[in-house]
């Protein structure tokens, strides 16, 4: 619920903190902004092995949000109500695109760079295929060899999954 949330809303969310009951059952558990926390301190070595100065990571996003909501459980029952919600962000909100929920692959379009990285296109070709092509069909052709191994001799795209499409594909 809060995950949909965040997602409306433009910030991307993770798992902190919990607590137990006797080491079981989970009695708090705290859902915080993806920009909570403090950014780590990271010791830098600016000269390394090979002279050559480094630079710090700076992949860390983190930077002290406070937006959480914290979920306590109701004692008895399995259910959970909200025991504290902060709103409030110190940072920008995202727009829906840049979040890590949209930029993450859909199960057919998983499929569709497994079937092009299996036609000898490579994984790489593939995923660009998928934003150049998109919503095309991948369809390989596929026979069987001497050692009755599958071997492909062919792909192509089709815009549609139309009769007319395939004939023409297979001509």
């Amino acid at each position: 619920m809060y995950s949909e949330y965040a997602e409306i809303g433009g910030f991307d969310v993770r798992l902190s903190t919990q607590s137990r009951f006797d080491n079981k059952i989970i009695k708090k558990k705290h859902v915080i902004c993806n920009r909570g926390g403090k950014q780590k301190k990271k010791s830098c070595d600016t000269l390394g092995t090979s002279g050559v100065r480094r630079k710090q990571n700076s992949n860390s996003r983190a930077i002290g949000c406070q937006a959480k909501i914290i979920f306590e459980s109701v004692y008895g029952t399995p259910d959970y109500k909200v025991f504290q919600f902060d709103e409030l962000h110190n940072h920008p909100l995202e727009k829906r695109s840049d979040l890590k929920k949209a930029r993450q692959m859909t199960y057919s379009e998983k499929e569709f760079i497994v079937r092009a990285s299996t036609s000898k296109i490579g994984p790489t070709m593939a995923h660009k295929l998928r934003f150049l092509l998109y919503r095309m069909v991948f369809v390989p052709f596929t026979a069987i060899d001497h050692h009755k191994k599958s071997v492909t001799v062919g792909s192509g795209l089709l815009s549609n999954e139309s009769i007319e499409s395939y004939s023409w594909l297979l001509k």
